[in-house]
């Protein structure tokens, strides 16, 4: 197996788990074997890097690893669990997508440095104590996939994200191969889905993530169609609820449209990722929903996404039937 050929290479002692299908129940289980008291869960795409706010000498390259980014890290966390004389404390990095650059990756790039629960997810790193990691009961294995963002949500809830002193480096191979627009709509309508309890979703579209393999673009069109039938099966007091909640999401993260116009401003300044904190989308935030956290804002954001929903389905069907 091409692990092996690695772990030969390496030198490094390793230890195979073996366990359910599902990436909730393979972390887990590997959380289980391990035998520190620290837990640092890394994707398999992932490098670690440089300290962040160092040069990064060329867009989208690989940072170089710091001798001391680890023992930095731990720094870090035992720091902030001190301040707090609390283990309720987890750390994930700054993020990096190797040899790409524009706007959206560093959009995805400065979204990475911030500690809300809501933009934290596997990609990044997580660093938790083991004694935490199982008061929150570990990862989810209840769904297919999202365990990674109903992880950073219960620490979100329980305790405080930190952003630790490095950069991981990442691949964008999903993202050049399915279209990085394609795949931000998907994953904004998981974090929705989930957040809204629409859990059929997932187990009717598991091709959602195993698209990630296939070398083709991701076809959006399929999702829309099962999304809104699905919706339709709860009648129409369930339809225009589901819509209901679907607008308190969407209105509850309408801050990322300033944010995102933030990044743009910063990028075309020359500044890295994350060198300016978000103050004019923060301050958005505050005022947008002290005027719509209600059920007028949260109905008109409902509307509202429903006419885009329904408008960016229209232009991929007429677009397929043109192809087709």
């Amino acid at each position: 197996r091409v692990a092996d050929e690695v772990v030969k290479k390496s030198g490094i002692a390793l230890t195979w788990v073996a366990s359910p299908a599902g990436r909730g129940a393979q972390l887990n289980a590997g959380a289980k074997s391990a035998r520190a008291e620290e837990l640092l869960f890394l994707h398999a795409d992932t490098r670690l890097g440089e300290q962040d706010g160092l040069p990064n000498t060329v867009p989208g390259a690989s940072p170089s690893l710091s001798p001391n980014f680890l023992a930095d890290a731990f720094a870090k966390m035992r720091s902030e669990r001190a301040a707090r004389a609390s283990q309720r404390v987890a750390g994930h990095f700054g993020l990096s997508f190797a040899g790409v650059e524009g706007g959206g990756y560093y959009y995805y790039e400065a979204k990475s440095r911030l500690n809300r629960p809501g933009s934290v997810n596997g990609d990044q790193g997580m660093w938790l104590a083991r004694e935490y990691f199982y008061e929150l009961g570990g990862f989810d294995e209840s769904l297919p996939i999202m365990e990674d963002a109903r992880l950073a949500l219960a620490v979100g809830r329980t305790g405080r994200w930190v952003n630790l002193p490095g950069v991981l480096t990442t691949s964008a191979r999903r993202f050049e191969t399915e279209g990085l627009a394609a795949r931000q709509v998907l994953n904004s309508f998981l974090r929705c889905f989930d957040a809204i309890g629409f859990h059929q979703f997932f187990y009717r579209a598991r091709a959602a993530y195993r698209q990630q393999g296939e070398n083709r673009p991701l076809e959006l069109r399929p999702f829309l169609k099962l999304a809104h039938e699905l919706a339709l099966r709860r009648g129409w007091p369930g339809y225009l609820g589901w819509w209901y909640k679907t607008g308190r999401y969407v209105r509850g993260n309408a801050w990322q449209l300033v944010f995102a116009l933030e990044c743009g401003i910063n990028r075309r300044r020359g500044f890295t990722p994350g060198a300016h904190a978000p103050k004019f989308s923060e301050r958005f935030e505050r005022v947008f929903n002290f005027l719509t956290d209600n059920p007028v804002g949260n109905a008109l954001a409902g509307g509202l996404t429903h006419a885009v929903f329904h408008g960016l389905w229209a232009v991929l069907e007429y677009r397929h039937q043109k192809i087709h």
